[in-house]
């Protein structure tokens, strides 16, 4: 068990209890020689200041309750820090945002930071000289209206809509719905879709989850590899061309990977067969009202082609360099984009992509801020095994998503594997791994042959 301070919007009791179930209250907590600000990140942050201190909240967590914090706290760093409690000092668990630079707060995260602060019962002294420069503190007694805008709301103003699925046919029509195109008079999707094994996992870029000051590092990253890779790698020298390629390649970027295909995100949601006992999730974001609050030039560009999707060579008529896509918007903006077809990889995976002009932003809190553009589709994982063989019976499957070796050996390793039961995790006997197939030993036997 371990001792956790909170000084934003987990001082919501009801949020944090959502996020680690198990959690204890235990008391009021100051942490001197601190100060609280918000970032440019739009999110509550604690920096260095000898004279200042920060309130909050210390709760105890178990084990799998930090695992799931540490989720939420996508480009924080943990540190122990001592904070008074009833007089005495004790280590704490703290999450540090690497941004020092002061910012103003997401207006739905506003909302959550003003319930935590009657929740906790804040020092009103302390409210007003630390927080109200970055918030508008609403008053004690009107707490009571503001809503929970976390990660199961209901689509409603500052809430992203969560759907769970109860069947495979439940599943095909959420990652269908409103693909109806009525102008053209056939079903056109404008979603972006994207699965993941976990439903817990955030919408993080492999450059976040690098840590550290991983936005200072992004450029030296690119600049490095550009300088090792081969120039015949990419078919033209721009910033796009050379990310899309980097990512492709596992180096730690901003880019995030996505679909045009609901199936191929299905996969994604229940190929990893150790998440089998976890729900799963696929993201579903229409790109064409995200692209609503692209900056002008952006926007000039795509109406000039008169197309819905930007393209790398689209992008590099308007920006060429990661300053240049840092500064291309006041606000934050997700950057939808086709790569471009290095290999069979993408071309099968039909392959899309999104990219944050800021490299910090996590892509569901930007998403939050703008209800009505993504949904997230949970799928229990009591269905995964369903999903899992329908998909496999259609071909969807790592030896095509995947061409070559390797590909085929994910995939024949994960086809031969045996199902576990759900409730005991015990391995099934020879007759129950059948079902994994619907089919025999041998006849699987001639089907590889």
């Amino acid at each position: 068990m371990k001792l956790y301070f909170a000084y934003g919007s987990n001082l919501w009791l009801k949020q944090m209890r959502d996020r680690c179930p198990a959690c204890e209250e235990i008391g009021y907590g100051v942490l001197r020689g601190y100060r609280w600000i918000i970032s440019q990140r739009g999110y509550a942050n604690i920096v260095l200041s000898p004279c200042d201190e920060v309130h909050g909240k210390v709760y105890r967590l178990t084990e799998s309750d930090e695992h799931s914090l540490d989720r939420f706290e996508g480009g924080y760093r943990k540190e122990v820090v001592p904070v008074l409690l009833d007089g005495h000092s004790s280590p704490c668990l703290v999450y540090v945002d690497p941004v020092e630079e002061e910012g103003e707060a997401w207006p739905e995260y506003a909302e959550r930071i003003n319930r935590g602060i009657s929740d906790a019962a804040l020092s009103t002294g302390y409210v007003d000289r630390y927080m109200t420069r970055f918030i508008a503190v609403t008053g004690y007694d009107d707490m009571q209206g503001v809503k929970h805008c976390g990660y199961h709301g209901s689509g409603e103003s500052g809430c992203m809509e969560t759907v769970v699925v109860k069947s495979w046919d439940d599943l095909q029509s959420e990652l269908f719905a409103d693909s109806w195109n009525e102008d053209l008079g056939r079903f056109r999707s404008r979603f972006a879709f994207r699965g993941l094994s976990d439903s817990g996992y955030r919408l993080e870029t492999t450059l976040i989850r690098l840590g550290g000051q991983f936005a200072d590092l992004e450029r030296h990253l690119l600049r490095n590899f550009k300088k090792y890779a081969h120039r015949s790698v990419v078919e033209r020298d721009s910033l796009w061309h050379w990310l899309s390629v980097a990512q492709h390649y596992g180096l730690p970027t901003r880019v995030l990977d996505w679909t045009y295909s609901p199936f191929i995100a299905m996969h994604f949601a229940t190929s990893n067969i150790d998440k089998f006992d976890t729900d799963g999730v696929i993201w579903a974001v229409n790109y064409v009202k995200a692209h609503e609050l692209l900056p002008r030039a952006l926007k000039d560009r795509l109406e000039l082609e008169g197309a819905n999707v930007l393209t790398v060579e689209l992008l590099l008529d308007v920006v060429n360099s990661l300053p240049e896509l840092d500064a291309i918007a006041d606000e934050k903006v997700a950057i939808f984009f086709e790569p471009p077809s290095i290999d069979d990889r993408i071309v099968n995976q039909y392959a899309f992509c999104s990219v944050m002009s800021d490299p910090r932003m996590v892509l569901d809190d930007w998403l939050e801020a703008y209800p009505g553009i993504a949904r997230k589709i949970i799928i229990p994982a009591a269905l995964k095994w369903e999903i899992r063989d329908k998909l496999d019976q259609g071909n969807i499957n790592e030896r095509v998503l995947f061409p070559g070796l390797d590909g085929l050996s994910r995939w024949l390793k994960r086809h031969y594997s045996p199902r576990t039961h759900p409730n005991t995790g015990a391995k099934p006997e020879k007759s129950d791994a059948i079902i994994l197939t619907g089919a025999d030993p041998v006849q699987q036997d001639k089907f590889i042959n």
